[in-house]
Order: C-alpha cells, then structure tokens, then sequence
C-alpha cells in the first residue's frame, strides 16, 4: 500500500493504524511528481517505473522543484523535450541507462542548478542542450569518469565535477531497513546508518541510508 509523501506522517501517526502502517510507503518523495503522472494517467507505481518514455508528461510543470526520483525510470534511455519550460526545477538526478540527451530536453529550466549523471557510458549530448541552465549550473559524474565527460561534453566541461554522492549497490542493508520512513509529513529528512540508527543529521561523511537508497559522501 503506498500514499503520497505528505500523506504518510498521517498514517505514521494514526495509533489505530500502528500495526498495518509497516507495510505503507511512498513510491517518490514528491507529491508533484506523482501528481503530475497521475494527470497523465500513469497512476502505480509498477506501471510508470516501467515507462520507456516520459514525453509530454513534465513539460512546463512549474511545481516540481526537485527530481532525483527520476533516476529510478530506468527504462528512459532518451530525453527530447522532456523538461522542457521546468521553470522551478532545481535538481534532477538522470536514471543511468540514458543514452541521448535532446536540444530541447532543458529548454526553459532557467532556475536547474545540479543535474546528476551517473551514467557508466557517456550519453550523446546535442548542441547547447543546457543553454537555458544558470550561467553557474553544475553537472555531477561519477568520480572515475570526470575526464571523460569533460571531453565528451568539452562545450560544457567547465561545469562538470566529481560527484561526491555516488549511490552504492555493492552494500548489503540489514533486514527492517526498508520499513524505515525518512520524509516526515512536514517535509523533515532523516538519515540512517546501515544499522538502522538515525543519525542526527546528513552526514559530511561515510556511508549512511536516505530515503530507502544508500549512499556514501566522501
């Protein structure tokens, strides 16, 4: 059973619902983002995890401020005018089987700061595909790659850097870490170790859990 991120501190705190609220969860950590699927048509979370293409869903949505949930549409491999007009977006993070990214896929998000690319192989990149981006906008790569999409993308190399927050698949969480809520319903993040500890904030360093995905800071 899933709800929406503002939603789930309702049932968190429903004392009548303490037994069946273990099971209850959100798919995305925005509610825009699920709203703007829904107006789409796209309603389970089986089914728009599994959408091949994402056009004329987001465009010109001017809700959405931050989108590093779509990192987990890994069956997206091309972006066109997927964002186009995204005035408000300010970070996104790009699933990693990307392989193009269009002309006019940022078109308009004249406020995107971060875009997150964890791609192994470098995706083709049009001409001025980031025109409409801060003149100080950044694009965050994988550490051992940083050379290489510095050549790739040399009309934007000066705006790549090292990603310091790389996602790891490689560390086994203990069991009953999935169940741990981390978007309280007033829009509060919490951090985890990998014993399921809370920590008192995001860390500078190590390896710790946020929002059901681990990551280390370096």
């Amino acid at each position: 059973m899933w709800t929406l991120p503002s939603k789930l501190g309702e049932y968190l705190g429903d004392p009548k619902l303490t037994r069946q609220t273990q099971g209850i969860f959100s798919p995305l950590s925005s509610d825009e983002v699920i709203w703007a699927l829904a107006d789409a048509g796209h309603f389970f979370p089986s089914e728009y995890m599994g959408l091949e293409s994402v056009e004329n869903i987001f465009n010109a949505n001017t809700d959405i401020t931050k989108f590093d949930d779509f990192n987990n549409f890994q069956k997206v491999k091309t972006l066109e005018s997927t964002f186009s007009y995204m005035a408000n977006l300010k970070s996104i993070k790009l699933p990693t089987n990307i392989e193009s990214i269009g002309a006019e896929a940022f078109n308009g998000c004249t406020s995107l700061e971060t875009i997150y690319v964890g791609c192994d192989s470098v995706p083709q990149l049009a001409q001025d595909a980031f025109e409409s981006l801060p003149e100080n906008f950044s694009i965050l790569v994988p550490n051992k790659l940083c050379k290489l999409y510095r050549e790739k993308w040399a009309q934007y190399a000066e705006h790549i850097n090292p990603n310091k927050m790389e996602f790891l698949d490689d560390i086994e969480v203990p069991d009953g870490i999935d169940t741990i809520h981390t978007i309280d319903i007033d829009g509060t993040e919490h951090y985890y170790d990998l014993n399921g500890r809370e920590l008192p904030g995001k860390p500078e360093r190590g390896i710790y859990i946020h929002n059901g995905k681990k990551y280390i800071s370096k």
